[in-house]
């Protein structure tokens, strides 16, 4: 028995048979639109046998099957007036789109561009999402681009992130994962927490 939990707005199922062939996908990817989200799903899984007509009752662990993230960009200053909320700011690039019904990801990847809101008392820009639970070892990367979308001012690679400030996410149920992205008079710094930064080489 396979149940997944909080299927809404962005999941779709393609159950087949045998079990093992049927698939989870974000369906804005199988359907060649802009990723935006994933839903907070999570997965349980258990074997079970029945013989009938006899009924039987038993219970079934539910896991995490996403990871919440969250992106701050302050500093951004006039760089997004041509731009409408939410829109092609943020880019993550190498996001896995599904799973298998072993909570195993599959090959696709995609380019995702989580929507944003602007903070009205200070001007952060603040993106919260979800994404599928990555390996510390994912390729991701995010990139922030200019206001008219075209040009990526500053990177940060998701594992080396991960692996500089110690955030595991394997083995984790629950988890936040926080970037914090400033840009100054010094350039562009990323971190988990406003106050301990570190410098980011912009990108020609």
């Amino acid at each position: 028995m396979v149940c997944w939990g909080n299927i809404a707005e962005y999941s779709e199922l393609s159950v087949t048979d045998p079990l093992s062939q049927a698939r989870l996908y974000q369906w804005q990817y199988t359907a060649g639109e802009t990723v935006k989200n994933f839903d907070p799903l999570y997965f349980g899984r258990r074997e079970i046998s029945i013989n009938a007509p006899v009924s039987k009752t038993d219970t079934l662990t539910f896991v995490s099957a996403h990871i919440n993230m969250e992106i701050h960009i302050e500093g951004y200053d006039g760089r997004i007036s041509t731009r409408a909320e939410g829109q092609g700011i943020v880019e993550i690039t190498n996001v896995s789109v599904g799973y298998d019904f072993e909570m195993e990801l599959t090959p696709q990847t995609t380019v995702m561009f989580p929507v944003w809101e602007t903070d009205g008392h200070n001007g952060e820009i603040i993106s919260r999402f979800n994404l599928l639970r990555f390996r510390e070892d994912t390729p991701m990367v995010i990139n922030i681009r200019s206001r008219d979308g075209g040009e990526v001012i500053g990177s940060v690679v998701v594992r080396e992130f991960l692996r500089k400030y110690g955030i595991e996410v394997e083995g984790v149920n629950e988890i936040t994962v926080p970037v914090y992205i400033t840009f100054d008079e010094q350039g562009i710094s990323v971190s988990v927490e406003p106050w301990d930064t570190e410098p980011v080489v912009p990108i020609p």
